[in-house]
């Protein structure tokens, strides 16, 4: 699987070498994690966290994940202040928030 520009939707679409290839990069990445070595490399990427039912550890994991790699987080946790809240699909705010956005 190419990963770049896909869209990451269900455990279903990866292979075993895929898995492989994702424990890998964790692997590598973990002195990043562990803050024992200091990376840049999403300098400038912006993630777009939308959490609309209650989450405390995988919305802030998530966030300081791509703040440690150097990345923008912003927060959508409240469907009251989206267009969801009148009735726009939830297709529809994901395609827009695709366009300010390159992680949702």
């Amino acid at each position: 699987m190419e990963f770049l520009g896909s869209n990451i939707l269900s455990i279903d679409q990866f292979d075993r070498k895929d898995i492989d290839l994702i424990f890998k990069t964790a692997d590598q990445l973990f002195p990043f994690a562990s803050r024992q070595k200091i990376t840049r490399v999403l300098q400038g990427a912006i993630l777009s966290n939308m959490f609309f039912e209650p989450s405390t550890r995988t919305r802030i994991s998530f966030g300081s994940a791509f703040n440690m790699l150097g990345g923008e987080v912003r927060e959508t946790t409240e469907v009251e202040a989206t267009s969801l809240a009148k009735g726009e699909s939830l297709y529809d705010t994901s395609r827009v928030l695709s366009g300010y956005s390159d992680v949702i």
